[in-house]
């Protein structure tokens, strides 16, 4: 019984070729805490027509740039934690906005509003975003070839390694 039943062949499929991997076979590198687990989840399972509304809902029309500025309106202090994480999820993680980076997100958040630390929390923010966890491309080098030591084929070539 078992596994032993079936006749199947198990191949290797490299990361780079693998274009349709699954969320298992894909490197997480971030941090959620569990309240912010569940909330991915929720928002994962709603109706996209329903999500739609949602979101266009709660998107504040921001006041044009130009006449902002120059009628002398400074940009929005936000204090509570509640409208800081509302505002990041708007300018980032909403279906609008297009997981931009840590300097877009920043850049678009600081056109509008501030707070203490605004750089730190954007940052933060987007090291524990699931989504792009799940697609950041990998940055480090490719691995190399195993190489031979020349000195341990060849002792004379250099006697400070023995």
């Amino acid at each position: 019984m078992g596994l032993s039943e079936y006749d199947f062949v198990i191949t290797h499929v490299p990361g780079t070729s693998n274009q349709s991997a699954d969320a298992l076979s894909r490197r997480a590198d971030y941090h959620l805490s569990e309240e912010e687990s569940k909330e991915a989840l929720e928002q994962t399972l709603l109706p996209k027509e329903k999500f739609r509304i949602t979101v266009i809902e709660r998107e504040p029309d921001p006041p044009p740039q130009d006449t902002a500025r120059e009628a002398g309106h400074p940009r929005k202090e936000v204090t509570s934690e509640a409208e800081k994480l509302l505002t990041l999820q708007n300018r980032h993680a909403s279906p609008i906005a297009g997981h931009f980076g840590h300097g877009k997100t920043y850049h678009l958040i600081s056109k509008d509003y501030h707070w203490a630390n605004l750089n730190r929390d954007v940052k933060k923010f987007i090291q524990s975003c699931d989504v792009c966890q799940r697609v950041k491309p990998r940055r480090d080098r490719k691995y190399g070839l195993l190489q031979w030591i020349l000195s341990l084929i060849y002792p004379s070539i250099n006697p400070a390694m023995q």
